[in-house]
């Protein structure tokens, strides 16, 4: 494990941090929840290639926008097998404590919306098309 990758875990496990990046001597932390923190990165058009990620949960969603954002590696406590495969498609190093079939919603009712978003979709660009239309759907309601 590089020591960015390492730094990242270390951070995250020491703070109360949902989202840590971190490349060379630069360290960056979200409290934010869900896909929040990729999302407002990709918005602020903050570049991340060559960052190392440490994230609470990564399922296939989170996973499309770490390789829209240019992740250099991404751990994750808890991890879908769908996102750890779709790292492997994109030769991004992954590394998780649990892999789980799917990430359920916060609710534990079903699977996670952002998760049924991004069940067609064969790219980051699509996959992120259509989680900003699942945010703009619920939304409404």
């Amino acid at each position: 494990m590089n020591q960015a990758m390492k730094k990242a875990k270390e951070t995250f496990a020491q703070g109360n941090y949902t989202c840590v990046w971190c490349r060379d001597d630069e360290l960056l932390t979200s409290k934010e929840a869900g896909l929040r923190p990729l999302l407002t990165r990709i918005r602020e058009g903050k570049d991340l290639s060559g960052f190392y990620a440490a994230d609470k949960i990564v399922g296939r969603a989170a996973a499309f926008l770490y390789v829209k954002l240019g992740a250099a590696g991404v751990y994750a406590p808890v991890m879908s097998r769908g996102a750890k495969e779709l790292f492997a498609e994109y030769n991004i190093p992954a590394e998780a404590d649990e892999l789980t079939e799917n990430i359920r919603n916060r609710q534990n009712t079903g699977l996670c919306p952002m998760e049924c978003a991004v069940s067609s979709c064969g790219s980051p660009e699509a996959a992120y098309a259509a989680i900003l239309e699942a945010i703009r759907k619920m939304q409404q309601k």
